[in-house]
């Protein structure tokens, strides 16, 4: 039997005097795959950071609130995920178990060639490789990630989370992913849970049971293409 890697009952979520969630309960088991999407400002960020740090806002309340510390977690934010005053290598090497592993990240993330650079030199694009890349490379239990890939042209992203997912699988770990981008959580996560506009609440759970890795066919299935319509539909709502 699984075990719980979090649990969350019952959560108001609060920043200052704006409600994000309300009554909002969750719960993520190893090596589970699992997406939050909604509007933007209904609290997914703000949940995810509060699950990292292991506490919520002044302000918040929750029933319980229980996150498994015997796991090695890695957080993939949308910005200012490198120490600015290290070069993309230093920076990097904090995060380092294998030295073949950090080879094969380097080459499929195209970062090579800027390994000596300071993280302000960076594109945007080179930038979120690195973060994802300093993730995968601490082959942590778990990845929690905030809208992974988004500066990324198409190609290069879909090659890059082909990768990530066979490490996910490969490694057993698990994902607590926070994206818009429907097509990505469809490909990488087994459930996806809908959020409401704020003060948000659970519209709507969708379970994905394709198997991991997912292939381009994948994308172009009827069964993606359907899921792809219903999911558009609950967040429409």
């Amino acid at each position: 039997m699984q075990n719980s890697i979090i649990e969350i009952e019952n959560l108001n979520l609060k920043i200052k005097d704006s409600d994000l969630l309300s009554g909002f309960s969750f719960q993520m088991k190893e090596r589970e795959r699992v997406g939050i999407t909604g509007p933007s400002g209904c609290g997914k960020s703000t949940l995810l950071k509060s699950i990292v740090k292991g506490f919520f806002p002044d302000g918040s309340h929750v029933d319980r609130f229980q996150k498994n510390r015997a796991l090695r977690y890695a957080y993939v934010p949308q910005t200012n995920g490198l120490l600015p005053w290290y070069s993309l290598r230093r920076n990097l090497d904090i995060f380092k178990r294998s030295e073949a592993l950090y080879i094969e990240t380097l080459e499929q993330f195209k970062l090579t060639d800027c390994i000596e650079t300071f993280p302000h030199q960076l594109s945007g694009g080179e930038y979120q490789r690195s973060i994802l890349a300093s993730a995968i490379i601490n082959q942590p239990d778990v990845f929690f990630s905030d809208e992974p890939l988004t500066e990324l042209d198409i190609v290069n992203k879909w090659k890059l989370l082909a990768f990530w997912s066979e490490k996910i699988e490969s490694s057993n770990a698990a994902l607590l992913l926070i994206s818009h981008d429907i097509e990505t959580l469809l490909y990488l996560c087994d459930r996806i849970v809908v959020l409401s506009d704020k003060p948000a609440n659970v519209l709507q759970e969708f379970e994905i049971d394709t198997p991991h890795v997912r292939d381009a066919d994948f994308l172009v299935s009827e069964s993606f293409i359907e899921s792809k319509k219903q999911l558009l539909g609950s967040i429409q709502r």
